[in-house]
């Protein structure tokens, strides 16, 4: 049961069928290397569907584009400058079945990453140290079997190359977490890269700090080493990283003796911006628990599989809803959409759902087709297709939204168990739960399902899309590497070119469109707030930070001192910033669209799909105890086969729920580099 006239959540998007077939989307859609879950679904999706050679996302492989680097910005010393970090690209790819990697792969990849970085940096005035070389280095390379002669080559590149060599060594070894050698090398290599870090500072960046290649180096290593350090202090093998998650990120991180420069520069921002990581979308209150983010981080950095982020080529729900609704329905479910939950009851006895309300939005869905063809891929409208709904005319003439809060209800339903349901997976984003579950909430006789609602926190997002007549590069003068960027100017932070989404759109030939932009971030609370109110501020949000922001982005775009409205493609030619309003803006105001967040305290009241305290009653979403307990479209997935196992038993397993999972697989879990 579905309100309105399309799936997908936070992750729907709609063709524009007056504006080229353009792609809406709800806000700017990435996957990470780290979806392991989400992955093996789309690709299980694309083989059940079995599209013809040739055409439109014919493959899961076609669907997504694999890519290997970003570009930070850093606010140093009131002057925005780009950071551009790259990711090796590696063999397996994210669902293929293989194991998630354990500590020792990730320290090994890690340490291989940093040593080829320093080797690239350390010219840059940093002291050659070899009477710097504590003696118990010169004892613990004979003791690990490191070359001498390597050892030879200096102070601060002999610690790191022991180092590496205990990662690598313990790398093609069995693991075994409570090996007594083992424990031995990790708090060795805590030891080692403690060292190394808290050197690099002193002598070679504190004094240099105003090199910006320099420091930007050091606050992606200072990152990673004080990771490791504090996986070992903290003994995470023993405890997983649950018991991190009563302390909030950045305080972790200053435990650990990650330095200022490093916890307010890019690498700690990209986290927070890239999970909305702000208490009621505030930008300065920031609050993610630390367990979580280093388990995340560990796997999203330096334990992918192919490449550290994928691109859709299509919109979301072109690429990943469509498909599996489509995927659904082929094996028999039938979905209705039109329809809004009000209301959950229990049975007399509390112990199980009795009856669901439900509002039917039109008098008679019937067989609505929901899926329109836009160049021979099926995607959804933007808006319903009047004209396969009874009275859809009419409807299209009042304006009416169905996926808006206030949306219209013409006729109740109630479902009863026994008739219409045994078994009810509660997937509404929690959020919208206080409304529909008040009597479940209000039972004193199971007052956990209570605590994780009233502990859980979500806040409002925002976006806007710009078509644009200039190219990305000979146009609009971007001069970076890469079309993926966060850590900008607050609350639109991240930017992503997506010019290869034009040949998926519909537009004449004489619209002149030559590149896509997203742009996302949160939207601050307010009282007495309406959808009306936060849609007027994105727009207004988007018109600012195009004319007062996107100069250091796009120099060729700058005209008189601001940005040329001009670039952007209207069909009805209007001037300067009236231009905006042809392009696409959206503030995620209502309950089931705003992002749930994760701060400091709150995962320990998380239930898991199953943890249900109504026998016929399984939860799914990102807002569930999955492992992952982030926001996003893994833990999503991750919570759907939950509810599935509680429900029928399969899948047996899911990747990466256990908090323990670095304790890990050994080399085994390791992808193999090849570019």
């Amino acid at each position: 049961y579905q309100h309105g006239w399309r799936l997908g959540g936070k992750c729907a998007s709609g063709r524009n069928a007056a504006l080229g077939q353009r792609i809406e989307e709800h806000g700017l859609h990435l996957w990470f290397g780290l979806y392991e879950n989400a992955f093996a679904l789309m690709r299980r999706c694309y083989g059940e569907l079995r599209r013809p050679a040739g055409s439109p996302l014919a493959t899961v492989e076609e669907a997504f584009t694999p890519h290997d680097q970003g570009v930070l910005w850093d606010d140093y010393d009131g002057t925005w400058k780009p950071f551009d970090v790259r990711f090796a690209r590696f063999e397996q790819l994210p669902g293929d079945g293989s194991p998630l990697p354990g500590f020792w792969d990730i320290a090994a990849r890690g340490l291989e990453a940093n040593w080829n970085a320093w080797r690239d940096v350390r010219h840059r005035g940093a002291p050659h140290a070899h009477h710097l070389l504590p003696g118990w280095a010169h004892r613990i390379a004979d003791d690990v079997g490191a070359a001498l002669d390597a050892v030879a080559h200096g102070g601060e590149d002999a610690v790191l190359h022991i180092a590496r060599h205990v990662a690598n060594r313990r790398r093609d070894q069995p693991t075994d977490p409570d090996d007594p050698s083992e424990r031995h090398d990790r708090a060795l290599l805590s030891r080692l890269v403690r060292h190394f870090r808290d050197w690099v500072w002193v002598h070679a960046v504190e004094p240099r700090i105003d090199d910006a290649q320099l420091r930007q180096w050091f606050t992606r290593m200072d990152l990673a080493v004080t990771m490791m350090i504090g996986i070992v202090d903290d003994a995470v093998h023993d405890g997983g990283f649950a018991a991190l998650d009563e302390e909030e990120l950045r305080a972790w991180l200053t435990r650990h003796g990650a330095r200022p420069v490093t916890l307010e520069g890019p690498m700690v921002r990209a986290w927070y911006c890239g999970a909305f990581a702000f208490m009621g979308g505030d930008t300065t209150k920031p609050n993610i628990a630390a367990g979580v983010s280093v388990s995340a981080m560990l796997r999203q950095e330096l334990g992918y599989k192919g490449s550290v982020l994928w691109r859709m080529n299509a919109g979301m729900g072109d690429a990943v809803v469509a498909p599996l609704y489509q995927a659904l329905v082929a094996r028999g479910v039938r979905v209705e959409l039109f329809h809004r939950v009000t209301a959950l009851h229990p049975a007399e006895n509390g112990a199980r759902v009795d009856r669901i309300d439900l509002c039917r939005q039109v008098p008679s869905p019937g067989d609505y087709d929901p899926l329109v063809d836009v160049l021979g891929l099926p995607c959804w409208p933007n808006t319903p297709v009047w004209e396969r709904l009874s009275g859809g005319d009419a409807w299209r003439t009042a304006g009416v939204d169905f996926e808006a809060e206030d949306g219209p209800e013409a006729t109740g339903v109630t479902l009863r168990q026994g008739d219409d349901f045994d078994k009810v997976v509660l997937a509404i984003s929690v959020a919208a739960l206080p409304a529909i579950c008040a009597e479940l909430l209000a039972d004193p006789r199971r007052p956990r399902f209570a605590a994780m609602v009233a502990n859980a926190s979500t806040c409002m997002t925002q976006g806007f899309q710009v078509w644009m007549n200039a190219g990305l590069t000979d146009g609009l003068g971007w001069k970076h590497g890469s079309d993926i960027s966060s850590t900008y100017v607050e609350p639109l932070d991240t930017y992503c070119d997506m010019s290869q989404l034009i040949d998926a759109e519909a537009w004449p030939a004489d619209a002149g469109v030559r590149s896509i932009a997203y742009f996302c971030g949160v939207l601050a609370d307010r009282l007495d707030d309406t959808q009306d109110t936060a849609t007027r501020r994105a727009h207004d949000a988007g018109v600012a930070f195009l004319r007062d922001c996107s100069g250091a982005l796009w120099p060729g775009a700058v005209v008189g001192g601001g940005f040329d409205f001009g670039l952007l493609v209207d069909p009805d030619g209007a001037d300067g910033e009236e231009r905006f309003d042809r392009q696409f803006w959206r503030a995620n105001f209502a309950a089931t669209e705003r992002y749930v967040l994760t701060p400091m305290g709150s995962v320990k009241h998380r239930l898991a799909a199953g943890d249900s305290e109504w026998d016929n009653l399984v939860y799914a979403g990102d807002w569930t105890h999955t492992g992952v307990d982030l926001g996003c479209v893994e833990a999503a997935v991750m919570s759907g086969m939950q509810a599935s196992r509680a429900l029928s038993g399969s899948p047996a397993v899911v990747h990466g729920e256990d908090h323990r999972w670095l304790a890990g697989h050994g080399r085994h879990g390791a992808p193999s580099p090849h570019g």
